[in-house]
């Protein structure tokens, strides 16, 4: 293993370029098979079941086009930006507690003890997501101070779909603060599912996607059914609008992908594959790189422009079927109102 987040406040305060290319992620704990036999039944139902998000062909999702990102096939765009950072020992940065007390109850502060968490389920592999944004935290911390307020926060999401994906918001302090109700807002989704759920293959065809499917009229009842890396991509747009955020990363933590949408969120952008222990760059110095783009910071990536798009605002759903979850008398109140 090479340096970690525990090693930042020796190794990346001397030499922040030095660390960012020796910094690669462990690999997971390999699970003993008696631990599966602990499983609660969600988790054996997920392993059985595979990729079942709570996602279907909807009107408002806008998606329609996907391309791979320049920026990490020609492989220039990343190394000119990390040759940009600073050289030579850097200030700490230290967060007060007592004065900012989000700072305790979200990812800008310590380190949990993941070591400890065998990822036999999907809760024990959060923490091991941790380290890797953390890392990207603190590095983006001391080597830019306007990002020195911003932190990944982990986010509720939808309770359907707890046991198979979660996600972290990069967001400002307003959306920080523990208890907080509604919705995150911020510029980066990191979304995590399990390797055991997305699988190499699963995730191979994600980024081999070039297009999304029209909404389809239901049948009978329901519209028909996403599936496959579709569903992944409806779930990763439904996010990054709910949150606002124009740019994502979708991880296993034993691969990585970046990607994102353009401004009115009708095409995505995804690059290759990367696995937890790349070199050159490593995950840690893609991650903070995506970061920093995500802020716009000098000498980072934007994304392709794509036609006269104007930002679109997240539509809610009105359809009949929609207000079923409410009662009749809301289909009513559509229907006639």
């Amino acid at each position: 293993m090479g340096r970690t987040v525990q090693d930042f406040e020796t190794y990346g305060i001397q030499n922040l370029r030095s660390f960012m290319r020796g910094c690669t992620l462990p690999n997971l704990d390999n699970c003993d098979p008696r631990d599966f036999t602990r499983l609660l039944e969600i988790d054996w139902y997920n392993k059985i079941y595979k990729n079942r998000l709570n996602v279907r062909s909807e009107p408002w999702r806008k998606l329609e086009n996907i391309y791979k990102l320049p920026a990490f096939i020609t492989g220039s765009v990343i190394p000119d930006w990390l040759n940009g950072l600073p050289s030579g020992t850097l200030r700490r940065v230290i967060i007060d507690a007592k004065e900012r007390p989000e700072a305790r109850s979200n990812l800008a502060g310590i380190l949990p003890e993941f070591w400890a968490h065998k990822p036999c389920v999907f809760n024990n592999v959060i923490p091991w997501m941790d380290l890797a944004l953390v890392t990207a935290t603190k590095v983006l911390h001391h080597s830019h101070p306007s990002t020195r307020d911003w932190a990944f926060v982990l986010c509720e999401g939808d309770r359907e779909d707890l046991a198979i994906f979660r996600h972290f918001v990069w967001c400002p302090p307003i959306y920080q603060q523990r208890g907080f109700r509604g919705t995150r807002v911020g510029l980066l989704v990191v979304a995590i599912q399990p390797h055991w759920v997305l699988t190499d293959k699963d995730l191979e065809k994600f980024v081999n996607c070039k297009s999304f499917p029209p909404f389809s009229m239901p049948g009978y009842a329901f519209p028909s059914v996403l599936e496959g890396p579709i569903r992944v991509w409806a779930k990763m747009w439904d996010t990054c609008v709910n949150a606002k955020a124009q740019y994502f990363v979708l991880s296993t933590y034993n691969q990585w992908v970046f990607g994102g949408f353009s401004e009115g969120y009708r095409t995505g952008f995804v690059s290759p594959i990367y696995k937890n222990d790349a070199t050159s760059p490593t995950i840690i110095e893609y991650l903070s790189f995506w970061v920093a783009t995500s802020m716009k910071l000098n000498n980072t990536y934007g994304l392709p422009k794509v036609g006269d798009e104007v930002p679109n605002p997240y539509e809610s759903p009105s359809t009949a079927y929609d207000a079923l979850l409410f009662g009749s008398d809301a289909v009513l109140a559509l229907c006639h109102g």
